[in-house]
């Protein structure tokens, strides 16, 4: 009986729309897993996203964000719990209490609060988590319950040494009553049952519980929850994605209906064992059965969601899988669209066709680099003759080639970043791209044995996820920095990085590939979106608002230089509160 269920509100806290106002925002996967695991266990579960929420909040009225400082130092957000999080009066204080006004029904026998990490940033994501800890403060006046807070990506952005010190610094005062520091899908709902068949909050078994790894692979059963309770905000309409002019000149996309874009995953780790990625120290692999992934799809189709956002790290697994995949979507008779990763390795016509005839419009592909020498050297070994002709296949099926590349490799010659421009050039292959910045990971081979590579690590953030490092017989850190700046400069040159996001982006591509399917009609709608702004801002304005990216010139005030380029990682707090204090 629902009435009898315990009830738990499960949050999505602010992060994104702390710092920028967007024209929509995703809803968190995370979240909506860890939902669907709790009511798998018996628990009525509320989901409200209220990154969702606030971004729609800002959106409609002014802020200005002077105390944001708060959201950066410990020292001032302790004073802040101490005082009350109402005093003084202030846009962060304005934006709990809305929010908080949101949750109609008080009748909650548990807390979840889900944090969400923006990109590699400690900055972004300590002000995440700085906030959720405000608003738990705020919730405690409501609701004298648990509160549990999670989200492990964010949480590594922070670093776990710095929300151990945190925690001593709040002491009693602090409102979270435990944290996940790993994923909770499987534990979170494990602990609940435990505190509901009595046991102590605070016990040990409770405490081991949730420091145990949580095993995504037991969730093949559980159907993420999507339905939050401020669905409308799921929803993107056509006048948020495009503007008017482009919708008076295109009036089947003006009448398309509104688009929500479902986040989901059916495998963790990778097959591949790159040297600069963290998943490739240790081969690992985990999928669901396909039979089970078609049947949770098909239950969610009949819920009225068509369009999903694969976030596997590989869909073309082998070319069993593929086979399994595409019979098992055809004898269900799924009738999706999604986008997704591939590898060019398990790769020709006939599986091409079989994940095209499955729903898909775009695959992302880990191309890396199109030098051999460096190919052989970081594990990926996959020739430029393989990848465009893999490229052309999947463009005569009308797929989204996007791909992720990698330039400024320690000893990288300027041959091979020619090529990679080269490459890049040939728009009839490539659709869109992100441009990523050799980034020395801390767990990764590159990291843990230099040698290899011919590097020296010089220093690792204080988060312990990234590191700097000089060229042995080469170049030093300070001379790369300046070097991957200019070859970054080269690459926004082919294909403007305010035109990349617009071309990246899943909803206007979504819609655009319904409408018209062919990708020649669809390339041509893309010219005819960016002839529709009158200058370069108010394009880049626009780009920036449909994307996930945070505005470098938000950025620029946060840290005086790139977060990632000059190591400062776990390290730009202090930057961080002098310039907003003077703001």
């Amino acid at each position: 009986m629902a009435s009898e269920q315990p009830k738990v509100l499960l949050i999505t806290t602010p992060s994104t729309s702390l710092y920028t106002k967007k024209a929509f925002l995703d809803i968190n996967m995370g979240t909506a897993f860890v939902g669907g695991g709790l009511e798998a266990s018996g628990f009525d579960v509320d989901f409200f996203d209220f990154n969702m929420a606030l971004n729609r909040i800002r959106k409609a009225s002014f802020f200005s964000l002077a105390d944001n400082q708060i959201l950066s130092e410990e020292g001032r957000l302790k004073a802040r719990i101490h005082g009350g999080w109402r005093q003084p009066e202030s846009d962060l204080s304005t934006w709990i209490e809305t929010l908080i006004g949101e949750i109609p029904n008080r009748n909650y026998q548990y807390i979840g609060l889900s944090l969400d990490r923006i990109g590699y940033s400690s900055i972004y994501s300590k002000g995440a988590l700085h906030f959720a800890i405000l608003f738990a403060s705020a919730l405690k006046e409501s609701f004298t319950i648990p509160i549990f807070l999670g989200g492990r990506q964010c949480i590594n952005q922070v670093g776990t040494s710095y929300l151990s010190h945190l925690r001593t610094e709040l002491g009693s005062l602090d409102p979270i009553d435990h944290y996940f520091e790993k994923n909770g899908h499987t534990t979170f709902p494990q602990v609940l049952k435990r505190l509901e068949d009595g046991e102590d909050l605070h016990s040990d078994a409770i405490s081991r519980l949730i420091q145990e790894r949580s095993y995504f692979s037991k969730m093949k059963d559980i159907l993420p929850k999507y339905d939050i309770k401020n669905s409308k905000d799921a929803y993107v309409d056509m006048e948020s994605l495009f503007p008017s002019s482009f919708l008076e000149k295109n009036r089947e996309v003006r009448d398309f209906p509104e688009i929500f874009i479902v986040p989901y995953k059916f495998s963790v780790g990778c097959p591949f064992t790159c040297a600069f990625c963290s998943d490739g120290l240790e081969k690992h692999h985990s999928a669901w059965e396909v039979e089970q992934i078609v049947s949770n799809l098909v239950q969610l189709q009949k819920r009225g969601l068509r369009y999903f956002r694969f976030y596997n790290n590989n869909i073309n697994l082998n070319k069993k899988f593929i086979d399994d995949f595409y019979e098992a979507a055809k004898g269900w008779r799924l009738d999706i669209r999604f986008s997704d990763s591939a590898n060019f390795r398990i790769f020709n016509d006939d599986i091409a066709k079989k994940i095209k005839d499955s729903g898909c419009v775009k695959l992302w592909y880990g191309a890396e680099t199109v030098s051999e020498k460096i190919q052989e050297m970081i594990h990926k070994r996959v020739s430029l003759g393989r990848i465009r002709n893999h490229l052309q296949t999947a463009n005569q099926l009308n797929i989204w080639n996007s791909l992720n590349f990698i330039f400024n490799f320690p000893h990288e010659t300027e041959a091979d970043f020619q090529a990679l421009l080269e490459f890049l050039s040939d728009r009839n292959l490539v659709d869109t791209f992100y441009r990523n910045e050799f980034l020395l990971l801390h767990e990764t081979e590159y990291a843990t044995h230099p040698e290899k590579f011919n590097i020296r690590v010089r220093e690792i953030a204080e988060n312990g996820l990234l590191g700097s490092f000089d060229e042995i017989g080469g170049r030093t850190w300070e001379e790369l920095q300046v070097i991957g700046q200019n070859k970054q400069d080269q690459i926004d040159a082919i294909l403007p990085f305010e035109k990349n996001m617009l071309l990246a982006n899943d909803q206007i591509l979504f819609v655009l590939h319904e409408i018209y399917g062919d990708k020649n009609m669809i390339r041509k709608k893309y010219d005819c979106l960016f002839e529709c702004f009158d200058s370069p801002q108010e394009f880049r304005d626009f780009s920036y608002a449909r994307s996930w990216r945070i505005p470098p010139e938000l950025d620029g005030k946060i840290v005086n230089t790139s977060e990632v380029r000059h190591n400062e990682i776990g390290k730009g707090a202090t930057q961080f509160a002098q310039v907003f204090s003077q703001m």
